[in-house]
């Protein structure tokens, strides 16, 4: 894809999304405003590009079994709304705008998590209730649930499981004290459960991944302090320790393949003597499966990103600096491979 690239502008290529018919949604974003997100999506069947979308904002995209959904973020104030749109990026549904944090999550079952603010015209400084909507493939609100504290400034967090349920977690020093987050988990219907004290020491929650069946695994950081991890089943009141295969990759990023039977290990983009990405393959037990290499030859390099998705398809990210520019830098061609199906 051809964009800008130029430094001063601050435009770059990001990281990739497939949904489950194996179509490719490549994507472009600009940092400043008005924070272009731009897309276009590829049929892998034909190697042709078969749309395009323009008009998001800040906005990340998630596969669905067909298609993808995603939120918009305007300004400083977030004012937010979500999208739903097909394989080959045509708008299919688009909802109001309200204020909001931003906060959008994969639901595994179908769908997403996306965040409002109530009221609707909040977040200029004054508490307010965050307001959580459960959204269905077709766009539609499945249910709406608040979190039982109002919000302050930090971070919020929502993951979803294989079963649909959510898991909610917030800082809330007003109600465990300095340093603390509190969580809760809502099921596939939308039932409230306990509120719990998720944190202490100031810990912070980074990545909520789904584990195989239900639950979740979570890493995340203290400050001044080594990176942490560890796990949630579904419904519980406190975290576990994590299993030991997720302890022992650090900084590393998770997917499911295989149907939901394993993990993919994938790396992040990091200097490379080679110029290759390895992806690990492990089962839920912890045994290692096997790995796929993907190199991308030539000497060293500064790896991309790279990515397995929602049907199994690989996509990797080309390193930035073997692009080839014009005009000034401006219009650059962004360079991606892709393996469908891979690890289907």
């Amino acid at each position: 894809m051809n964009r800008d690239l130029n430094g001063t502008s601050g435009g770059f290529c990001d990281r990739a999304e497939t949904d489950g018919t194996g179509h490719i949604a490549l994507s472009w974003q600009h940092p400043w405003q008005p924070h272009d997100s731009k897309f276009a999506f590829l049929d892998p069947a034909t190697a042709t590009q078969v749309g395009s979308y323009d008009k998001g904002v800040r906005m990340e995209l998630i596969g669905q079994a067909s298609g993808f959904m995603g939120g918009n973020c305007v300004g400083g104030v977030c004012a937010a709304n979500y999208v739903v749109l097909d394989s080959s990026g045509k708008s299919l549904y688009e909802s109001r705008y309200g204020l909001s944090n931003g906060l959008q999550a994969n639901d595994p079952t179908g769908g997403m998590i996306h965040a409002r603010y109530d009221p609707p015209n909040g977040g200029y400084g004054e508490p307010v209730t965050v307001l959580l909507d459960a959204i269905d493939p077709a766009g539609g609100i499945r249910w709406t649930q608040p979190l039982p504290d109002k919000w302050q400034p930090g971070p919020v967090m929502v993951g979803v499981d294989r079963q649909g349920n959510v898991l909610a977690l917030w800082r809330s020093e007003q109600r465990y004290g300095k340093g603390t987050s509190a969580g809760q988990w809502f099921d596939h219907a939308g039932v409230p459960g306990t509120v719990f004290q998720a944190f202490t020491g100031g810990a912070v929650p980074s990545r909520l991944y789904e584990r195989v069946g239900d639950g979740l695994l979570v890493s995340g950081f203290t400050p001044g302090a080594s990176a942490w991890a560890g796990q949630f089943d579904a419904g519980a009141t406190s975290m576990s320790p994590p299993p030991a295969w997720f302890a022992a990759r650090p900084g590393k990023s998770l997917h499911m393949v295989h149907g939901g039977k394993g993990y993919a290990v994938l790396p992040r983009p990091e200097d490379s003597a080679s110029c290759e990405q390895r992806i690990e393959v492990i089962s839920p037990s912890g045994q290692v499966c096997g790995s796929a290499t993907f190199s991308l030859g030539g000497g060293a390099c500064k790896t991309g990103t790279i990515v397995v998705g929602y049907d199994g398809t690989v996509v990797q990210q080309g390193p930035r600096e073997r692009e080839t520019c014009s005009a000034n830098d401006h219009i650059c061609t962004c360079a991606y491979r892709y393996w469908p199906g891979y690890f289907r």
